[in-house]
């Protein structure tokens, strides 16, 4: 599957194992002709109109799936910021309807 950072930029995150949201995928970490991570500002407000502090990074191993609207992210394990909850219900059982 082909696709261009684009098509990938502003796709939600969302935990497979909990259904959290993590933010939405901000930028790209490359490394030698391949992705390393991917980089998330986390879940901002609306009308939040900057981006405050670093980027945090998600290893590209913990890509389990690329969706049309969103990236599934297999475990939250050691990532370095804690997910918005707000949506939990709904994208857990986007989930788990994708998986069964």
């Amino acid at each position: 599957m082909e696709l261009t950072f684009a098509e990938l930029k502003k796709r939600e995150l969302i935990c497979m194992d909990t259904g959290d949201r993590l933010g939405m995928v901000d930028d790209l970490l490359l490394e030698e002709n391949s992705v390393k991570a991917l980089l998330t500002y986390g879940v901002r407000p609306r009308f939040f109109f900057f981006c405050p502090g670093k980027p945090k990074q998600i290893p590209w191993e913990r890509v389990h799936l690329l969706g049309k609207d969103f990236v599934v992210v297999d475990s939250m394990e050691d990532l370095p910021f804690e997910p918005n909850r707000s949506r939990k219900k709904k994208f857990s059982s986007l989930v788990e309807q994708l998986f069964q």
